[in-house]
């Protein structure tokens, strides 16, 4: 499968659309092979209008070059992909997966 992204600066981009019970919609998320979970940022949140109620707080909170941030998960997400070359999305879906979201705790 080749999912078709773009440059944003010298960082790799792809676009997905999310959807679950709680919200859907289309957001941007960086290719980081190197990443342990997948991360919306809280202007994401935003963006989608996810309730409060859809997110648990993680156990622990994410950290990087950048600081440390509180996280939470949003459980049972589809994630659906764009396929440039074909006329159809891919849906991935598996139980309990979960998509982590950061937020800032210098805030």
């Amino acid at each position: 499968m080749i999912v078709r992204g773009r440059f944003i600066g010298d960082s790799p981009y792809f676009a997905v659309y999310l959807r679950s019970a709680h919200f859907q919609g289309l957001v941007w998320l960086l290719a980081d092979t190197g990443a342990s979970r997948t991360t919306l940022l809280d202007r994401d949140v935003k963006l989608l209008s996810i309730p409060s109620e859809a997110l648990e707080p993680a156990l622990l909170p994410i950290v990087g070059i950048g600081g440390s941030v509180r996280s939470f998960l949003v459980r049972d997400v589809e994630i659906i992909l764009s396929v440039a070359s074909l006329h159809f999305a891919e849906i991935l879906r598996a139980l309990q997966t979960t998509i982590s979201l950061g937020e800032t705790m210098d805030k």
